[in-house]
């Protein structure tokens, strides 16, 4: 076992998204440390009324929170849309816990969003031999997504959904302060469909074991076939459909997510408007500053764009034709009707990014993309139908 402070940091990484099945690419998680599970309660009634960007942008605040909170801690996380799933050793839950209520206070200020926040201890999960592993695929040099698997997150998430006394639950309190959410942008407009159609997908294999690893890599071979065993031609980022503002569209949510009362929300307002000027000028204008470039921000965003991850559900964002999606679909049907997969599909016309930049001089950025109206939230609606 990998030493516990040190875990996620010392996990050797892989680099083709197609052997997320492989065995030797998971490591048991440490039994000393945490899930931490997210979500945001009535998010689909939200959804309905138009606000899919502040549900996604709230959902990432967790994770950007907790990440300032332990700027020297490398830890496993996943981001879902409306709230994220994250790995943390005991030994830094306090500044956690302290980071999560500071969003939960915001979200409810700001945005009127109850963020529901729980936290599982790993080691009363062991005890009822439920297990969970971890692997680090690197989407290009220095950035990574964590991947789980192991059916620990099924049971967390049903543990603090139930209130069960297993899972702590957190509450903002007077003392709660702001939180800490420097890096998490969304600057970019909503990148729209250049095939016909954007598709958020959803995978769950039944089964256990080697039989539910092969049924997802049948999944992974079969989506693969439908664009000629090249996945990049269904990236939805691309130079093309890349617009943005001197001041962006949805710069206000922004704005409300770091606001502070008083004259600190007027100068966090100029502050903001400023940096999405500044970012304009130097993107647009190739400028370079340090070993960052503009033109060159761009390529690299979309190889960093979080298209295929894995937390015991696959997760996918694809640009496709009709024809295309329409063949995932009856494949997925297919799969289903033979009681191997649960899947759910959410089809729209573009796609959103939400941008996490940690350091833009050493290109260590990474974009979290989902469907535009909707995305993976919606597509776990039609995936719980099917249960």
């Amino acid at each position: 076992m990998i030493s516990t402070l040190d875990f996620y940091a010392k996990l050797p990484s892989f680099h083709d998204f197609n052997e997320v099945t492989q065995d030797t690419h998971f490591h048991p998680a440490p039994q000393d440390w945490v899930l931490v599970i997210s979500d945001i309660r009535g998010s689909t009634k939200a959804i309905h009324e138009g606000r899919y960007r502040e549900v996604n942008m709230v959902g990432a605040a967790t994770f950007t929170a907790v990440i300032n909170a332990l700027p020297n801690l490398e830890f496993p996380f996943v981001f879902g849309g409306d709230g994220t799933t994250l790995l943390i050793p005991t030994a830094r839950i306090n500044e956690t816990m302290q980071a999560l209520k500071a969003t939960q206070k915001m979200a409810q200020e700001m945005f009127g969003f109850e963020l529901r926040v729980g936290l599982v201890r790993l080691d009363s999960l062991y005890k009822e031999n439920t297990r969970l592993s971890v692997a680090k695929y690197e989407v290009s040099p220095g950035n990574f997504l964590a991947m789980f698997r192991g059916g620990a997150l099924s049971k967390a998430e049903a543990l603090v959904k139930s209130a069960s006394p297993e899972a702590q639950l957190l509450r903002p309190d007077a003392q709660t302060a702001s939180p800490n959410l420097e890096g998490l942008t969304c600057r970019w407009e909503p990148f729209a469909t250049r095939k016909g159609v954007v598709i958020s997908l959803l995978v769950q294999a039944r089964g256990h074991g080697a039989q539910e690893q092969e049924t997802y890599a049948k999944v992974i071979r079969e989506i693969n076939q439908i664009f000629g065993n090249d996945l990049s031609q269904a990236n939805p980022i691309a130079l093309a459909n890349m617009k943005e503002k001197m001041v962006a569209t949805d710069l206000g949510i922004e704005i409300r997510m770091n606001s502070r009362p008083g004259i600190q929300k007027v100068l966090t307002s100029i502050k903001l408007i400023f940096k999405s000027c500044l970012n304009y000028i130097f993107i647009e204008k190739n400028l370079k500053a340090g070993n960052f470039q503009g033109h060159s921000y761009k390529q690299e965003m979309i190889a960093n764009a979080d298209l295929k991850k894995f937390d015991d559900t696959l997760r996918m964002i694809l640009d496709c034709t009709e024809a295309q999606a329409h063949q995932i679909g009856q494949v997925l049907e297919q799969l289903r009707e033979q009681k191997e997969i649960y899947y759910g599909i959410h089809k729209s016309q573009g796609a959103l990014m939400t941008c996490l930049v940690t350091d833009l001089q050493d290109g260590k950025h990474v974009h979290f993309i989902d469907g535009t109206n909707g995305g993976y939230a919606l597509a776990a609606t039609q995936l719980k139908s099917q249960k």
